[in-house]
């Protein structure tokens, strides 16, 4: 059922994955896999339906130590090399830094599949693509892979939005899944979830002026909202997965150390993209950021 919009194999990365895999998941795919190997998924029925129904129910999942504390290093590793390749080999619309010019504020990579082997290989996982068709009910297609950071001393707070808004799709078929490196709590910016919101309604939302998060709820802060908002702590190899509708933010870093994660977002077949209003989105925010200096 997982579906991706590209082949991620060594020699070719276009089309659709295809050809027999005995690599965790028993799906359908061509590739040689070399990285994070043994993913702790259950992918027992009863488990699938006990996340599938605690997703509907809240809009959130937690699954503990899908990567192991060995396999928290290789992708710890993995971030560091492709580290030394920037700005060269990662297009600069793709990178995004607290402080323009300082290699060490960089917060946030885009499209990270596309930018070296090994990630291609971790978003070509089935073991995470099986876990996004569990909680969408439906086949997915992968649209992103992301590099999350907030550094120590620059860190801004990332402002409550809800994901659907900037992906522009209809009906709301999508979750992003969120795969902690290092410890995440209210002190460095874990994430703060407003439970019950991903039902919906897509609320309003306005420039946020912050690169990486370029809109902001405007009418969050309702009393509902605060007695409903939860943090959502994690330890490195913990993933979280929350709908496109779900109502979320996150603090700034104030410890000295980095806090790092990979996002993966997944759309359900069914979710179909704005595309005219999605590409003038995209070309109004990278002229805006160029402008801005930010990229």
């Amino acid at each position: 059922g997982f579906i991706c919009d590209r082949r991620f194999t060594r020699s070719n990365r276009q089309g659709v994955l295809v050809g027999p895999c005995t690599f965790l998941c028993g799906h359908m795919c061509d590739m040689a896999h070399s990285t994070p190997s043994t993913f702790r998924f259950n992918r027992d029925a009863v488990e699938r339906l006990r996340l599938r129904s605690a997703f509907e129910e809240d809009g959130f999942v937690r699954v503990e130590s899908i990567l192991s504390p060995e396999q928290v290093v290789e992708v710890q590793d993995a971030i560091t090399d492709i580290r030394k390749r920037l700005p060269l080999d990662v297009p600069k619309e793709h990178q995004y830094y607290d402080v323009p010019g300082n290699p060490e504020s960089l917060k946030q990579i885009q499209q990270l599949h596309t930018h070296g082997e090994f990630f291609s290989d971790l978003a070509a996982n089935h073991a995470l693509g099986s876990l996004a068709e569990a909680l969408l009910g439906e086949p997915v297609v992968l649209k992103n892979m992301q590099y999350f950071n907030k550094p120590p001393g620059t860190s801004k707070a990332t402002p409550v939005h809800q994901d659907g808004y900037y992906f522009m799709i209809e009906p709301q078929a999508a979750v992003t899944m969120w795969l902690a490196l290092d410890n995440a709590n209210a002190d460095n910016g874990c994430l703060f979830y407003v439970k019950g919101s991903a039902s919906g309604p897509l609320r309003p939302h306005q420039a946020s002026g912050v690169l990486g998060f370029s809109q902001k709820c405007t009418d969050y802060g309702t009393e509902t909202d605060l007695a409903n908002e939860i943090e959502m702590a994690a330890t490195p190899g913990d993933l979280v997965a929350h709908h496109s509708l779900m109502l979320h933010r996150a603090g700034p870093n104030t410890t000295q150390h980095h806090r790092r994660a990979i996002g993966l977002i997944y759309y359900g077949v069914s979710a179909k993209v704005d595309e005219e209003r999605a590409a003038a989105y995209q070309k109004q925010l990278h002229e805006q950021l160029a402008q801005d200096g930010k990229i």
